[in-house]
């Protein structure tokens, strides 16, 4: 036996030493491979080169920060932005009190199109009652162009008060605000006068469908203008959350 264990112990001391430096070599490259992560995922300067952002010079800076690579985080802007010229928009920016109507559309979805002739109704007849009315698509990935095209094609882009109404929201601020999570959907909120507001309804714009798939012959009950006419004479809303029937808002993340 002792001859035996002595036969063995040259062996496991050969092991030994090999896991020993597999264990230093898989640390070493772990140590390596971290070190690789960490550069792709923090966020690193970028040089922005949209003519929307202000360069450094506006604000009278030396050439050497004119220099500078701007970050990713003070080039991008998450605020929704207007279709027409894509500059940045403050939905809730209005008046303490006033009203502000947000309807979420899309390009693609069938009920949310169905729904564009009743809508460009209601944004007139929102607007002739000094409530903000914004439809808003949330899409993350078509550009402007593609958006107005939809809005040219559905008479959006001549409807009242068009080049206010139209907004894009890529970065989904006004949809994670209204919590909305299909289109169409509306909200209708309060301003306090400093850049927020209260959501006193969020759901249907009116029941022309009941279910996917399920639509009626014509509208019996238009919840969002019920709404906006209740809420513009200060009394409480039967239904301030009815649900909304539609396509699902793709994710930003």
């Amino acid at each position: 036996m002792d001859r035996l264990i002595r036969t063995f112990e040259p062996h496991r001391s050969g092991v030994a030493e090999h896991w020993c430096r597999s264990i230093a070599l898989t640390s070493l490259l772990c140590v390596l491979g971290c070190s690789a992560d960490s550069r792709t995922t923090s966020v690193s300067p970028i040089t922005h080169t949209d003519s929307s952002v202000p360069t450094a010079v506006a604000s009278g800076a030396t050439e050497s920060e004119v220099s500078k690579p701007i970050t990713i985080a003070s080039a991008v802007d998450p605020s929704p932005q207007s279709l027409f010229d894509g500059t940045a928009v403050r939905a809730l920016a209005g008046p303490q009190g006033r009203l502000v109507a947000l309807v979420f559309v899309s390009t693609e979805c069938p009920i949310a199109n169905a729904m564009l002739p009743d809508l460009i109704e209601i944004a007139k007849h929102a607007s002739e009652r000094g409530v903000a009315f914004h439809l808003v698509y949330p899409s993350t990935w078509q550009t402007r162009e593609d958006l107005l095209a939809h809005a040219r094609e559905f008479g959006l882009a001549t409807a009242t008060n068009a080049r206010n109404m139209l907004l894009a929201d890529p970065s989904h601020t006004l949809v994670h605000l209204a919590g909305v999570t299909v289109v169409p959907e509306a909200a209708i909120f309060r301003c306090d006068g400093r850049g927020g507001g209260e959501l006193v309804y969020r759901g249907r714009v009116n029941d022309l469908y009941v279910g996917i798939g399920r639509r009626r012959p014509s509208i019996s009950s238009h919840d969002l203008r019920d709404a906006i006419d209740t809420c513009l004479a200060g009394q409480p809303l039967a239904q301030p959350f009815p649900k909304a029937v539609g396509c699902f808002i793709e994710s930003s993340r």
